[in-house]
């Protein structure tokens, strides 16, 4: 099973995460804030960022980006239609369908636009990391510039018909749960 470490970070309790990749590397998702408690984490495990993946670019989930990328000199991966949004441009822009190698491991992008134009979901083994598109029975508010009620829709629809039934699922805001929950209990997946 893959380790996932949450940090909880930021005024809005935003979810961060630490996911060692092997060889000393980790990748770090929605770095949303308080950097130095991000570094401290790193540190601490003995962990070096080679990546940061960022579901959307709202400054919830990027807000101690910098720091990171003077901290470690770690690559950004950002959804192409959300790089705009960031101050410190993404090295590399992601469509749905691409693959991200850290370390050992290897994050597979599905592209969920609705929370914004440019949001993205991250697979790796048994996890998937859904940013702000879903969360533990509910999904990601709509009605923020580069939001749309319509698209959200449609890639609630991939995420419910993805193969894997065991995916631990990640959000950017709230609990983890899995997506066979979500596909059971949240009324916007089990239309």
């Amino acid at each position: 099973m893959l380790e996932v470490i949450t940090l909880k970070v930021g005024s809005l309790e935003e979810n961060c995460y630490i996911v060692p990749c092997g060889g000393g590397e980790a990748a770090v998702i929605d770095p949303g804030d308080e950097a130095g408690r991000i570094i401290r984490e790193l540190q601490e495990r003995e962990l070096r960022c080679s990546a940061i993946l960022l579901t959307h670019g709202h400054f919830d989930h990027t807000g101690a980006l910098e720091e990171l990328v003077l901290e470690y000199g770690a690559q950004v991966f950002c959804g192409q239609q959300d790089g705009w949004r960031l101050k410190t441009l993404p090295d590399r822009s992601l469509n749905d369908g691409d693959r991200i190698e850290v370390g050992e491991k290897e994050f597979r992008v599905l592209g969920t636009p609705g929370h914004t134009e440019g949001s993205v979901c991250y697979i790796i083994e048994d996890c998937i990391f859904t940013g702000d598109t879903l969360f533990f029975e509910t999904v990601g508010r709509t009605d923020l510039p580069g939001g749309d009620e319509k698209q959200l829709s449609l890639s609630l629809a991939r995420l419910r018909e993805l193969p894997e039934q065991e995916l631990r699922l990640f959000p950017g805001h709230m609990q983890s749960t899995t997506l066979s929950h979500e596909r059971q209990h949240n009324p916007y997946l089990c239309r």
